[in-house]
C-alpha cells in the first residue's frame, strides 16, 4: 500500500470469487483505486496484517505446538509419566500461550490461566515474570503446567 493521498495508490486485496461483482460496484461507488483479487481454490491458510513502514506485513497465524495431535499421540520424555490431569492442563497452556506475545510462559492449572510472562529478552526472565504474577495473585503454582513458545536447553527457566 502507498502513503494516503497518492494517485497511484493501490490496495490488492484477495476476495471470495463469488463476491467479486459486489466489491467492484462498491469500489466504483467510492472512487477508490484498490486493485481486487479473486482467489480460486484454496484460499492461504490464515494469517495476521501488521502496518510497517512503506507497506504490510503478512503473518503466519500461529498455532499450539501440537496443534491436532491427541495427547495419546504425544511421546513422554520424562521417567514419570504425566496424569490425565496434566496432560490436560498442559494441553490448555499449549493452546493458551499461541496468543501469547514472544518468549511466552504461561502456567496453568484445571483449566485457568496462573500467570503469564512475555516479552522479555530471556526466557528465565519471562518465567520469573509469569511466578510473580501469579504470587502477586496469591495463587498456589504446585502441581501447573507450563508451555512456552521459546526453546528450554536448560532447567533455569523451569525452577524459576
Amino acid at each position: 500500500l502507498a502513503m494516503s493521498g497518492d494517485p497511484v495508490a493501490r490496495a490488492h486485496l484477495p476476495l471470495d470469487p463469488g463476491r467479486v461483482g459486489w466489491w467492484r460496484e462498491a469500489a466504483s461507488e467510492h472512487r477508490t483505486s484498490a486493485a481486487f483479487l479473486a482467489a480460486h481454490g484454496r484460499l492461504p491458510e490464515p494469517r495476521t496484517l501488521r502496518t510497517v513502514s512503506g507497506g504490510l506485513l503478512a503473518q503466519s497465524v500461529p498455532s499450539p505446538p501440537f496443534y491436532g495431535l491427541e495427547s495419546a499421540e504425544w511421546k513422554v520424555v520424562t521417567r514419570r509419566t504425566p496424569s490425565v490431569r496434566e496432560l490436560d492442563d498442559l494441553d490448555f497452556a499449549w493452546s493458551a500461550v499461541a496468543g501469547v506475545k514472544s518468549n511466552a510462559i504461561l502456567l496453568a492449572r484445571d483449566g485457568a490461566t496462573l500467570g503469564i510472562g512475555m516479552g522479555q529478552v530471556s526466557r528465565v526472565d519471562a518465567s520469573e515474570l509469569a511466578v510473580r504474577k501469579a504470587a502477586a495473585a496469591g495463587l498456589d503454582l504446585s502441581g501447573c503446567a507450563l508451555a512456552s513458545d521459546a526453546f528450554f536447553p536448560f532447567r533455569d527457566g523451569v525452577g524459576a
